[in-house]
């Protein structure tokens, strides 16, 4: 949206799409399933399956909240590191 126009401009009468109100262009707000359905299938993967999403998705998590907290930090070198740490041997 340029200028004056925002995802509140009802002036000519139509409704933004969902993918004008989206702040990402790849996926639109709305998924195919609603959240029941997510937490049935989350539910239904093995802890391990479970574990390796839960890690996976520090890194991303970990640079959101640094950046909020106006200290940005390197999603890469986060993943990097979560890389290394899970090749070490547990003791």
């Amino acid at each position: 949206m340029n200028g004056p126009q925002s995802c509140c401009d009802y002036s000519k009468g139509k409704t933004p799409t969902a993918g004008h109100l989206s702040l990402r262009r790849t996926r639109p707000i709305m998924r195919s399933m609603n959240w029941k359905q997510a937490i049935a299938r989350w539910r239904k993967l093995p802890p391990e399956e479970q574990d390796r999403i839960r890690l996976a998705r520090l890194p991303r998590k970990v640079a959101r909240s640094m950046a909020f907290e106006g200290e940005p930090v390197d999603q890469r070198m986060l993943e990097r590191e979560l890389d290394r740490h899970a090749r070490q041997p547990v003791i």
